[in-house]
């Protein structure tokens, strides 16, 4: 794995953990901004806008060198951003939104499966015994999580595929992080 230039001793690490602990307040701060009448494809908007001018405020007064990107490489962005980190969030929110936090974050635990079948489709990876178990624990997981075998879904099968697409945007992230890294 490469290391990210200039980032020494624990900063990673502390990076890491605050990153961690970001995630573990968003569906609160979900919840309290969904009171306040704003709701999923906003708040993601939001976050995702705020999130950039951070980064590209640090990256600029940093390396402003990081900025350069090959046009032929736009592509790679657009689907990373749009199709990954706006389905991901927009997803991932209205989950939160109309089920519980705990359904929304599960269903996104769903991102290794479609990362092996997008790995598999666009890479040509094999997918072994050991992917395929993996993949049958994870769907199993989730379908514990939706209380599939209750008889009772904990959600509706719209908000469950809604819940799944937290992962599949996720997985689309990745690959596209991948090809704009090759």
């Amino acid at each position: 794995m490469r290391r990210a230039r200039g980032l020494r001793g624990g900063l990673p690490v502390v990076l890491a953990l605050t990153a961690g602990c970001l995630w573990g307040c968003y569906g609160l701060f979900t919840r309290g901004l969904n009171a306040y009448g704003l709701f999923g494809f906003q708040i993601a908007e939001a976050r995702l806008f705020v999130t950039t001018l951070i980064l590209g405020l640090f990256l600029l007064a940093r390396d402003r060198s990081m900025f350069r990107v090959r046009p032929r490489d736009l592509w790679i962005f657009a689907c990373a951003g749009i199709l990954g980190m706006l389905c991901y969030n927009a997803c991932y929110l209205s989950t939160v939104q109309a089920t519980t936090m705990n359904l929304a974050t599960g269903l996104g635990y769903t991102a290794p499966a479609f990362s092996l079948v997008f790995a598999r489709i666009f890479f040509g990876e094999r997918i072994d015994a050991r992917k395929v178990i993996t993949i049958v624990l994870i769907l199993g997981g989730c379908a514990f999580l939706c209380d599939l075998f209750s008889g009772s879904l904990a959600a509706s099968p719209v908000q469950i595929v809604i819940g799944m697409c937290t992962g599949l945007g996720y997985a689309f992230y990745g690959i596209c992080s991948r090809v704009g890294l090759d």
